[in-house]
């Protein structure tokens, strides 16, 4: 008795999350992704995010406008999106932009185009909100 998957209680690593936390967290995950593609959306933004999407380097086109659209996010949350929500947002704004190019101007993104994309929005987005105060990648 005691033993999961044949693991000693001793050698079991400890619980640190309260039950529903993971649930929570995926919650607010989906909010602010929500929160973001209606930025990018918006009819008060659409102009400004299109505007971003113009130019010759698909990848720095996308990791701009995305950390534009994270930035934008986090001011209009009054600051209170948890900052390490940020990257996984990100990561998802610069999937959604690539695939918007994709269907607008047949740009397709390859593994590595969006490998670049994701590290120039970290480094933007770290530079942009004080460096990596509590931002987890």
């Amino acid at each position: 008795m005691g033993l999961i998957n044949n693991i000693p209680p001793e050698q079991q690593p400890a619980q640190t999350q309260q039950p529903g936390n993971q649930d929570e967290k995926m919650t607010q995950l989906k909010k602010a992704i929500l929160a973001a593609q209606k930025i990018m959306y918006s009819p008060n933004t659409k102009k400004y995010f299109l505007q971003m999407l113009r130019g010759d380097d698909p990848v720095k086109m996308v990791s701009n406008a995305a950390t534009q659209v994270v930035l934008l996010l986090i001011n209009a949350s009054k600051l209170q999106l948890d900052p390490r929500l940020v990257i996984p947002v990100g990561t998802v704004v610069i999937g959604d932009i690539f695939d918007f190019l994709e269907k607008a101007r047949g740009v397709k993104a390859t593994d590595e185009d969006l490998e670049n994309a994701v590290e120039i929005f970290i480094k933007q987005i770290m530079s942009s909100i004080g460096g990596e105060k509590e931002v987890a990648q």
